[in-house]
């Protein structure tokens, strides 16, 4: 098990710090809270991007077939 950090996780995604901490907080990216700090395990932060990719792709694809 590898646990990053928040700013870790920021560059892991290529984002910035301050929306990945908004999307922590809205609990849209798995995390846990310790006192002030989130720390985020990098296997369950890559299957939440693969997942994320994935619905995405699906989504662009059904808009390609509407119109």
């Amino acid at each position: 098990m590898n646990i990053i950090s928040a700013t870790r996780a920021a560059e892991l995604l290529r984002m910035d710090k301050a929306e990945l901490l908004k999307m922590l907080n809205n609990g849209e990216v798995p995390a846990v809270r310790i006192g002030r700090n989130w720390r985020i395990e990098e296997e369950q932060l890559t299957e939440w991007f693969k997942a994320k990719a994935e619905a995405e792709r699906k989504e662009r694809r059904n808009e390609n077939m509407l119109g």
